[in-house]
């Protein structure tokens, strides 16, 4: 008697973007990773008779190790392959997966099956397994949804009137009204610290003087030349510091514009390898970096502000990619 493994889900993004999402070998890491520092490789070659294999595994131990075999590929429908695995233990399981991806609204009912299964135990393991990929995958989904799949005309939106400069000591003032605004509505994981400005005007000061050359801080400003978003990049070791868009701009594309002013003054001061650090429960941060192609280098920066623990993912980008 065969047990199977029968997970449906609901994505915000369209059904091409999550089967190309769940398929992409890029994307693996994000989807496989159980820590910031485990090792994830993988190749896929997206064809009937094509292999799809994924080899993961936390840092100086056995990886497991996960070759597919697709019998079926109808994108953006339904994915059809014959999978064994072979874990740390050394142990072996054959399956037999099918993956159906539906439209729903201006979403997608993915429909994952896994039969093959002759342990209850193993099989609730690989459930447990499944609704973790699953959860990444939405994240991930999401990511590139935000990115080449955006409409046309929110793409649109961000060039009308819209200007990005230097910085110069008079936008102090509007560079912390961007920032508490953005922290009160994005940063609620950090409870009542965002209730009252984190930073005083001396601050806002300091920030604009300690980004002179060979530091760099940009601003967005509207028709009527009020700040409305910035970032900071440190070329001298590649950094992408920070990036904040007031939230009455949120979905007009300023962030994605900034983030790509950001790389290319890097680029310009001949940084190949960019890197930011961004909070580990920062949604919406994540998905614009993982768009515009940052991902995670599997390290991380943990802090104490004010009394409150933060971990930072570290993320990486190939500029000359």
């Amino acid at each position: 008697m065969t047990r199977d493994v029968r997970l449906r889900r609901e994505f915000d993004a369209r059904p091409e973007v999550v089967f190309d999402a769940f398929t992409d070998p890029a994307a693996q890491y994000d989807l496989y990773a159980d820590s910031p520092d485990w090792v994830v490789e993988s190749a896929c070659d997206l064809r009937v008779g094509g292999r799809w294999t994924i080899a993961f595994g936390a840092p100086g131990l056995e990886p497991a190790r996960e070759t597919n075999t697709f019998e079926e590929v109808d994108r953006p429908r339904l994915l059809v392959y014959r999978s064994t695995m072979v874990l740390a233990d050394g142990s072996r399981m054959d399956t037999h997966v099918r993956v159906i991806f539906e439209p729903a609204g201006k979403g997608t009912q993915m429909t994952l099956i896994q039969s093959g299964f002759t342990d209850v135990a193993r099989r609730d393991e690989f459930e447990r397994g499944w609704t973790s990929i699953l959860d990444a995958l939405g994240r991930v989904a999401a990511a590139k949804a935000v990115g080449p799949t955006t409409t046309s005309t929110e793409a649109g939106a961000d060039a009308a009137g819209i200007k990005v400069r230097r910085a110069v000591p008079g936008d102090a003032t509007a560079i912390g009204a961007v920032f508490d605004a953005a922290v009160l509505a994005g940063w609620t994981y950090l409870g009542k610290l965002v209730a009252e400005s984190m930073f005083t005007a001396e601050d806002w000061i300091q920030l604009v003087a300690d980004h002179e050359p060979p530091n760099l801080l940009l601003v967005a400003v509207d028709e009527a030349g009020g700040v409305i978003g910035y970032t900071a990049v440190h070329p001298a070791v590649g950094e992408m510091f920070l990036l904040f868009v007031h939230p009455a701009h949120a979905g007009r594309g300023i962030g994605r514009r900034l983030l790509a002013a950001a790389d290319d003054a890097l680029r310009a001061a001949g940084c190949g390898v960019a890197f930011l650090f961004v909070h580990e429960q920062n949604e919406r941060a994540l998905a614009v970096y993982m768009a515009a192609g940052y991902r995670r280098d599997g390290s991380d920066r943990v802090s104490d502000f004010r009394g409150v623990r933060i971990r930072e993912l570290r993320f990486v980008k190939d500029l000359n990619a």
